[in-house]
């Protein structure tokens, strides 16, 4: 839990349109802050994931037994796992390894232009969505009840920060006929 709040709270109280960072950039200029806030948020993105997966791994066998069905679960849960990683591994690819660590919403403005192609082309944000299936198949291959449950609240909480922080940004950026797109 204290890792999930790391990391939302991170990004949660830098990235807004009047969030720390704007502190960071006074102290440090752009790129010397970003550089901290960058560590500061691989950091807590790691722990995030390793606890998520620390939780399946201690809390194994917590979902009801279906030992006739064992077989088709644990082959669902690799195709989730590798779904996840696939699509998140893609996105990243497609808008920058820049985007994927906020930079543009670091820096207040556009690094880039407004990504429709890849996942993007089918998705309107990939990462938060299919990109969490890995998590979701860490869960079921440990049979963990608890993991699941951590990993629908992480991604809800990820998911609200993405309509609470990120959306109104890239609309503020892009305007809101690239948002409609996708």
């Amino acid at each position: 839990m204290l890792s999930m709040l790391l990391y939302l709270g991170l990004i949660s109280s830098v990235l807004p349109q009047h969030g720390l960072r704007l502190n960071w950039i006074g102290a440090k200029g752009e790129e010397k802050a970003f550089r901290a806030f960058e560590g500061l948020f691989a950091f807590a993105f790691f722990h995030n994931g390793l606890a998520l997966t620390h939780i399946s791994q201690q809390t194994a066998s917590t979902l009801p037994a279906f030992q006739s069905m064992d077989s088709i679960i644990t082959i669902l849960a690799i195709v989730l796992i590798f779904t996840g990683t696939a699509v998140k591994i893609w996105s990243a690819l497609v808008v920058g390894l820049p985007v994927y660590y906020w930079k543009y919403m670091f820096l207040g403005r556009a690094v880039g232009g407004f990504v429709v192609r890849g996942p993007y082309r089918y998705l309107a944000n990939p990462m938060y969505g299919v990109g969490q299936l890995q998590v979701y198949g860490i869960a079921l291959y440990y049979h963990s009840f608890y993991g699941l449950l951590f990993a629908a609240l992480n991604q809800l909480l990820v998911f609200g920060f993405y309509y609470v922080v990120e959306r109104p940004f890239m609309k503020r950026t892009f305007g809101i006929s690239a948002l409609s797109v996708n």
